[in-house]
């Protein structure tokens, strides 16, 4: 029963979210908005529970209060946007004449399906690989473990995909794509190990333990005094504030253990909001569909991104609300 009413609460929240993503930032995507907007509900209910726990611990009452406050800003900014006059213009999404390229026929259906499907069945293989190669173990890299075949199904997965890019596929389909592909990529930690890979994570579900049996939020003792220490440890305390306590509402949500929550949070949310939050970016620029996705694609490449989405930590999850706030700005 919570977890359904959590479930209708996002997305009420996230509704109201996506009626202010499209009214006054005109975001060009129906998925992106209903996901974003989610994205954005439950981010700012973090940051209010966050402030609220440097003060109280997060009580039924505490969370009550949160859950209305953070609702009833979006309701009033969804009024308000609604009611505003704003100049609406369409976009056509085609391709210009002579940019319709595409490393696949664009004429031979055939062809993208047997791409598409074969895409699939190497992200299926990629999964078994990871999860076949679990373990309990202390190791010094997860790649003592991961079977090598991994390697080059992942490398195949992510080469279709970027020929798909560009073929005839719908926006949607080769979001979904993407969206599997991204969290391939992250699944490298949560799913070959029966803990969680680093030392980081156990020091914040320490502080989370505490929340969750009701205790208050623990200051961190400072060796140095002066004010600007001062400063840098109060920022500090909002950012972690607002991680600590969304993992927290999570765990109570899912009844669940933090272990659990720390192992997967990040890559599943991260799989699904990054590669959204590239291509309405793409968009923003002025770019057309196909180059957007591909910036989309162009995401899945860098490793420090493979390792930000595949660690629970307030850093990787401070960098998608910062993006996200980017593409607010360029909007």
């Amino acid at each position: 029963m919570v977890f359904i009413s959590f479930v209708v609460y996002l997305l009420i929240v996230g509704f109201w979210a996506s009626t202010i993503l499209d009214m006054v930032f005109v975001l060009s995507n129906n998925f992106s908005k209903t996901i974003l907007g989610v994205f954005a509900g439950f981010a700012s209910f973090g940051s209010i529970a966050g402030v609220a726990i440097l003060f109280l611990p997060l009580t039924f009452w505490v969370l009550v209060g949160t859950f209305v406050l953070n609702a009833l800003v979006y309701f009033l900014l969804a009024r308000w946007a609604r009611n505003i006059e704003l100049s609406v213009f369409n976009e056509s999404g085609s391709l210009p004449a002579g940019q319709a390229g595409s490393a696949l026929p664009q004429n031979d259906k055939r062809k993208v399906r047997f791409a598409s499907v074969a895409f699939l069945i190497l992200v299926c293989y990629g999964f078994y690989l990871l999860y076949s190669s679990r373990t309990g173990n202390a190791i010094l890299t997860p790649w003592q473990v991961i079977n090598p075949q991994y390697i080059f199904i992942f490398f195949l997965s992510t080469l279709t995909l970027g020929i798909l890019v560009w073929s005839k596929l719908k926006t949607s389909t080769i979001i979904f794509f993407l969206i599997l592909q991204t969290f391939l990529l992250h699944s490298y930690l949560p799913l070959t190990h029966d803990l969680i890979y680093g030392a980081d994570g156990w020091r914040h579900m320490a502080n989370e333990q505490r929340l969750l049996d009701g205790k208050q939020f623990l200051e961190a003792k400072i060796v140095d005094e002066s004010s600007s220490s001062k400063i840098k440890s109060a920022v500090g305390q909002l950012s972690y504030g607002n991680f600590w306590a969304s993992n927290v509402i999570l765990a109570k949500v899912f009844k669940t253990d933090l272990l659990t929550i720390t192992k997967w949070f990040l890559p599943i949310l991260w799989s699904l909001v990054l590669p959204l939050l590239l291509f309405e970016i793409g968009r923003a620029l002025g770019w057309n569909k196909k180059q957007s996705l591909f910036l989309a694609w162009l995401g899945l490449l860098p490793f420090a991104w493979q390792a930000g989405g595949a660690f629970t930590l307030p850093v990787s999850f401070g960098f998608l609300i910062w993006l996200f706030l980017v593409l607010l700005i360029l909007k």
